[in-house]
């Protein structure tokens, strides 16, 4: 009976010892399979990511696929909002409520130091200051850092089952978590930058890098696109080409690098002086152009004069000293009066500005009709 009662005992144990390596075999290949889920919806994320062509279309990708990532978990992705710096979620999951919610600068050891930050029993610093750590929770931070500039940081939570399992499981849990949040964050990061560069290098190619106006090429086609506009809602549309008198006299008297000043402060100047709608450009050299939507030639012509009037105030220090006042010769054309297209519209502009500079500069000038109609004909 001995024998046979210990035989019975040992198969019992052998049945109980595979079936527990039964059990960690499934929960292995339950964690694998999650784990292969997880790492398909990254892919998934680059893949959506890489589609986007703006910051704003970024944030609605981050918003809808990183929750699905972690959707065990709870957590927070944060960007920065510059001016002020600040961190601003633009998606929020599980337990952690991040609407609406701002952290200025410095927000703790993950961005201070551009690395991941977690702590056993412990919040992030900012990010959790109400102070209701549990102890059984694990939080993670991994900046999303690229080309040495810190965008924003993912804030990942650990609960649910993790307190549940053996300190083995739960260290390599924890551990693949933490990867996973850290390539998240480098993915997020390495797409963001690559869309902030082309956006930087489109504003480069269409502006003055000078004045930070826009240049000739895209103004044209801006043009064009405003009077298709202004032609469905029947309204007018005012150009006025402006040219600094006497410019050369400053290159000549003082130096290119105080005329480069004189532009550049004329160039902030007109970004002052417009209307959201309306848009400056420096056309070529020392000569201007504005574009006044929705504005009648009277209205045009009241504004260029105002114009005109507040630049003989403007004042351009160039190293250490004040430059002479400058005065402007400004040419005003409205469509659809002057013209019909954007060529015609700009070439009525320029004649008015030549008439402007030949009546004796420091004035504003309206093309007359017969050299209107001259021109056309030759066109």
């Amino acid at each position: 009976m001995t024998t046979s009662q210990e035989k019975a005992e040992k198969d019992w144990t052998a049945v109980e010892a595979m079936q527990e390596v039964n059990e960690k075999l499934s929960s292995y290949v339950i964690a694998l399979e999650q784990r292969n889920r997880e790492l398909e919806r990254l892919r998934g994320l680059g893949t959506l990511l890489q589609s986007c062509l703006t910051i704003e279309e970024t944030h609605a990708v981050i918003a809808r696929t990183v929750p699905k990532l972690f959707f065990t978990e709870s957590g927070a992705v944060y960007l920065f909002s510059l001016p002020p710096q600040t961190l601003v979620p633009v998606a929020s999951w599980g337990d952690h409520a991040a609407a609406g919610a701002v952290f200025p600068l410095p927000a703790g050891w993950a961005l201070e130091q551009e690395r991941s930050y977690s702590i056993d029993g412990r919040c992030f610093p900012v990010l959790c200051s109400d102070g209701n750590q549990s102890g059984q929770d694990v939080y993670f931070c991994a900046p999303m850092v690229a080309q040495s500039e810190t965008l924003g940081l993912l804030y990942v939570k650990l609960n649910g089952n993790l307190p549940k399992q053996n300190s083995d499981n739960r260290r390599q849990v924890i551990a693949y978590k933490r990867q996973l949040a850290v390539t998240t964050a480098e993915t997020i990061a390495l797409f963001l930058t690559n869309i902030k560069l082309r956006e930087n290098l489109y504003h480069q190619s269409i502006h003055d890098p000078l004045t930070g106006l826009l240049n000739r090429r895209p103004m044209y086609e801006f043009l064009e696109k405003e009077i298709l506009r202004t032609t469905r809602k029947k309204q007018p549309l005012g150009v006025v080409m402006i040219d600094i008198d006497h410019f050369k006299t400053v290159n000549d008297t003082y130096g290119h690098g105080a005329g480069d000043a004189v532009l550049r402060e004329f160039g902030l100047f007109s970004k002052k002086h417009i209307r959201g709608g309306d848009f400056a450009c420096r056309y070529g050299g020392e000569e201007f152009l504005l574009v006044l939507t929705e504005a009648s030639l009277e209205n045009v012509k009241k504004r260029a004069e105002q114009f005109c009037k507040e630049a003989r105030l403007l004042g351009v220090h160039y190293r250490g000293r004040l430059l002479d006042p400058i005065t402007l010769s400004l040419g005003v054309a409205v469509y659809p009066e002057h013209g019909k297209t954007a060529q015609e519209l700009l070439l009525a502009a320029d004649m008015a500005l030549y008439q402007a500079k030949a009546d004796g500069r420091d004035r504003i000038a309206t093309v007359r009709q017969h050299v209107i109609a001259d021109q056309a004909q030759q066109l």
